[in-house]
């Protein structure tokens, strides 16, 4: 049992009159006698520091009201002392201010000092006959004979409490207690053992205060459930509301755009009858803003209005690539879905269709404008022949391929992979490559020179040159683009080839590979006065042409090479002139999107959706760079007509 006889027959006495159950202590203010502890703890720091924790402790929350802070008071040394000159003195107050003692007894306490002082001045005090043992070593035995503990066989009590007890007191006993036990309430027999101790401090019986603590605890956890349940709800209320406002406020900002968006698309209709290029950067601008019905109207009508567009023709996904015949008869358009359409240049009939595997990433026609090449992004490369509709898909790899030249007057095909820059050479009609070489990496340019009997490739570092058997005959290791950060140009035949980065540009021609200064001397391009603005797109002919493409708008240049040639400038919008590259053609200037315009030169006026003008230019290849959700004019013109106004 880990309670013995107990605690003595005077507190039994009081506990059934009530009157050590009115503690007078700070947590029980209806106590008869004002006590500021219910009990003091009187132990042996070398035996029992942490039973003396533990119990103290237990005896805070036993039975405690789920709203106040402890259920009684109790000094222990540890917890209650500072420092202090006068130890004794405090230690005297505090049992003085004590309604009970609480004698932890051991046989080191048994021999310890100040525990015998403290059981003697107890011995002396009011309230001496409310001591109660807590045996936690030793042995404790009753001489009956006496009337008195056996001082021959006790070995825990202090010898200032042999002679005090009249009859047989009631103890606890915590022997079984070892210093390692946590203390918790929750094991049962530390739990009875507390109740023990409590019943007397509370002055209530032991059962009633047992049950009084199963309900106080009960309270707690249904006041903590409670609060729980409350702090979830509002923070799902808080998330809620918060998420309701961000949604609120972003649909706020869209119906601002949207507003904007659309007063901008009515007021470029209503200004189209008088300044088309005006109403043409309203429109544009409009669609920038928003996607909307209106803008997309509004852009349409700009276009269909433009003095330049013969027509307007669509495609069943966003365009990738473009080309025209050098005669300018046909135009052909990739989209990213594996389809090429070729149209007439005047954009009023079909004159084929091929489907690719694959979106398509480059378009080439054959000098004389009989066949039309393509390769895609899986690797898939075919050649349409435009008189007999005939298709022949050539064998390749895997990779990803956007360079594809026709030899001069020849119907013999170079292509070359985008990764692994493997050349290889067809012939006009077989189906595997008569010859093919591994370049290293993937090309920037692919040309022939010298009337085809030599094909040039060019790679970020280096280039290399090739005969008509794909036995290289030169190598240049010098870097000719920069590290990143750049837009790269090729004309249609690859010939002119160059790069813009930031506000400087850079144009050379393959006549110039191993030379200190490419860019010194050759026949590709005009140089430009370059607007103080940094470059954000660049197109090239093989007729003497660059178009620039700047936040200010587009630069338009022609003549000979560093002789400054003749240049016209376009103001537009900043986003129409930046957001993709575009390339020269006859009377076009190419530009990547869904729909598709087949534009034809006739004023010097603009062509429409973002200052997209059309110059003269040799036709035979256009890049179409990134423009997402854009307009772009694909090739088209009468053939053999010339703009003289410039």
């Amino acid at each position: 049992m880990s309670v013995h006889r107990s605690l003595d027959a005077r507190a039994g006495e009081n506990i059934t009159r009530g009157h050590p159950g009115d503690l007078g202590n700070a947590d029980n203010p209806n106590g008869t006698i004002s006590m500021r502890y219910a009990a003091f703890i009187s132990y042996s720091h070398e035996a029992d520091i942490h039973r003396a924790q533990h119990v103290r402790l237990a005896l805070h929350t036993f039975a405690k009201p789920w709203n106040s802070l402890r259920a009684l008071r109790v000094f222990l040394d540890n917890a209650a002392l500072s420092a202090d000159p006068a130890l004794w003195n405090t230690v005297e107050q505090a049992l003085g201010e004590s309604e009970h003692l609480i004698l932890l007894a051991s046989p080191q306490s048994a021999r310890s000092p100040w525990v015998d002082r403290e059981v003697a001045w107890w011995r002396r005090g009011p309230r001496a006959r409310k001591l109660l043992l807590v045996v936690t070593g030793g042995e404790l035995h009753w001489d009956h004979a006496r009337g008195d503990f056996d001082p021959a066989r006790s070995t825990c009590l202090p010898p200032s409490l042999y002679g005090f007890f009249e009859a047989e007191p009631r103890w606890v006993d915590l022997r079984w207690m070892g210093e390692d036990h946590p203390g918790d309430l929750r094991d049962p027999r530390f739990r009875a053992c507390i109740a023990d101790l409590a019943a007397p401090l509370h002055g209530r019986p032991k059962d009633e205060l047992i049950g009084e603590d199963i309900s106080q605890r009960r309270r707690f956890r249904r006041f903590r459930q409670g609060m729980l349940a409350g702090i979830t709800a509002l923070a799902v209320i808080a998330s809620v509301t918060a998420v309701y406002a961000f949604l609120q406020r972003n649909t706020a900002r869209h119906q601002a755009r949207i507003a904007t968006a659309r007063q901008l698309a009515a007021t470029a209709l209503n200004l189209s009858g008088d300044d088309l290029e005006a109403a043409s950067l309203l429109a544009l601008q409009g669609y920038h803003v928003a996607k909307t019905p209106e803008t997309l109207g509004a852009l349409y009508q700009m276009t269909i209005k433009s003095p330049h567009l013969a027509k307007f023709v669509h495609s069943d996904a966003k365009v990738t690539a473009l080309a025209l015949t050098p005669s300018a008869r046909y135009a052909a358009v990739g989209t990213e879905k594996g389809s090429v359409t070729v149209w007439t240049a005047d954009g009023t009939h079909k004159a084929g269709h091929l489907s690719l595997s694959g979106g398509v990433t480059g378009l080439t026609f054959s000098g004389d404008g009989q066949l039309l090449a393509a390769g895609t992004n899986s690797g898939e490369v075919a050649v349409l022949d435009l008189n007999s509709h005939e298709v022949r898909r050539l064998s390749g790899g895997t990779e990803s391929v956007s360079h594809l030249r026709f030899r001069p007057r020849s119907h013999v095909l170079a292509t070359a992979d985008d990764v692994s820059g493997e050349l290889r050479l067809y012939g006009p009609d077989g189906r595997d490559p008569v010859s093919a070489v591994t370049t290293g990496s993937g090309p920037v340019d692919l040309a022939f020179r010298d009337n085809g009997t030599k094909i040039a490739v060019i790679h970020m570092i280096g280039s290399e040159l090739y005969d008509d058997k794909l036995r290289k005959i030169k190598k240049w290791n010098d870097p000719i683009y920069p590290g990143d950060a750049y837009f790269p140009a090729v004309s249609p035949s690859g010939n002119c080839f160059g790069f813009a980065k930031q506000d400087s540009l850079l144009l050379a021609s393959m006549d110039r590979l191993g030379h200190l200064n490419l860019d010194q001397t050759g026949q590709c391009a005009a140089q430009p006065k370059l607007p103080n603005r940094e470059i954000t797109s660049l197109a090239l002919s093989d007729s003497n042409k660059v178009a620039v493409g700047t936040s200010k708008g587009l630069t338009l240049a022609r003549g000979g090479f560093r002789r400054g040639g003749r240049e016209r400038r376009r103001q537009g919008l900043g986003r129409g002139a930046s957001r993709g590259e575009g390339a020269v053609g006859p009377d076009v200037l190419a530009r990547r999107g869904r729909p598709s315009g087949i534009g034809e030169r006739k004023h010097r006026r603009p062509v429409g959706s973002g200052q997209v003008r059309a110059h003269h230019a040799s036709p035979q290849r256009q890049a179409a760079g990134q423009h997402r959700g854009g307009f772009p004019a694909v090739p088209g013109g009468r053939a053999g007509r010339r703009d003289r106004a410039e």
